[in-house]
């Protein structure tokens, strides 16, 4: 599993993600915690990560459209964006659904949105953690 906690730096994320697509075509696990990918470039490449079944992007700062890309990613099963970002306005089809995802952390994440204008129930999730976001109300009742 690629470890790339931390510290990296780069003038071209693009073209870094590119290469350990090229060095791991199917990789399973990644974690890019603690980087400063702050950028939606990075949003396509991690979507060609048709194997990917974890990605850890603890301490980043997104924009909400990289939730949308990734959530089509139907191998993807454990999602962490703990102390992360989430930026802007869920402007595309309406709220994000997950396929297969089974844990979601997202532990003091600032959510400039309401939760749950951002994210559509996820009937497969075992394991949700939003300790610390400021979030209020209710969520969806999954029936």
């Amino acid at each position: 599993m690629p470890f790339l906690y931390g510290g990296i730096e780069t003038t071209n994320v693009t073209v870094f993600l590119q290469s350990i697509l090229r060095l791991f075509p199917f990789l399973k696990t990644l974690d890019l915690s603690y980087n400063s990918f702050n950028r939606t470039m990075i949003t396509q490449e991690l979507h060609n990560l048709t194997t990917l079944e974890e990605l850890n992007l603890d301490g980043s700062k997104l924009h909400i459209s990289f939730l949308q890309t990734i959530a089509t990613c139907t191998s993807l099963k454990h999602l962490s964006m703990i102390d992360g970002e989430l930026n802007g306005i869920s402007e595309v089809q309406g709220p994000i659904k997950f396929k297969n995802l089974k844990s979601l952390f997202m532990n003091g994440t600032t959510f400039n949105n309401s939760f749950r204008q951002i994210i559509r129930p996820i009937t497969t999730l075992k394991k949700l953690s939003l300790q610390n976001c400021g979030l209020n109300g209710t969520l969806y009742d999954q029936g």
